[in-house]
């Protein structure tokens, strides 16, 4: 049986149990993107090491963008999350501030233009295929 890497078995589990459906095009890694970054703001979660949905979530992201810079994107999001100013806000509003923000680190801010769709994440919020957020919007 051939070896398969860690992403690629997080991407196969999340699939099976219909988290993600199979990887089909760029269009649809985009939006895979934006529904992880918008589970990552969204839960407002500070400690990913401890979110098994996150590490998930992480381990597909870095199977499409690589490691390094999935890394980046979720030290972003884990650095928005502490911030006192997403605290009293519900994770629409919160995403929706990340994205307003943005990122000084130009990796990180091509990740979150390429995710937005010219349309803004709040639009893919409500219509994911990915259970994560849909349990966000519960």
């Amino acid at each position: 049986m051939a070896k398969i890497s860690k992403a690629m078995a997080a991407r196969k589990a999340m699939t099976e149990r219909g988290t993600i459906p199979a990887k089909k095009n760029e269009v649809d890694d985009a939006a895979e993107i934006r529904d992880i970054i918008n589970y990552m703001v969204g839960s407002g979660g500070t400690n990913f090491a401890a979110d098994q949905a996150a590490k998930n979530n992480l381990s597909v992201l870095s199977g499409i963008v690589g490691r390094e810079r999935a890394q980046k994107l979720a030290m972003s999001a884990y650095m928005f999350n502490q911030r006192q100013v997403g605290a009293n806000m519900s994770p629409e509003q919160r995403i929706s501030t990340f994205y307003s923000m943005g990122s000084r680190d130009p990796d990180t801010q091509e990740l979150i233009k390429r995710a937005s769709f010219g349309t803004g994440p709040v639009a893919g919020y409500y219509n994911t295929v990915n259970r994560d957020v849909q349990n966000l919007n519960k």
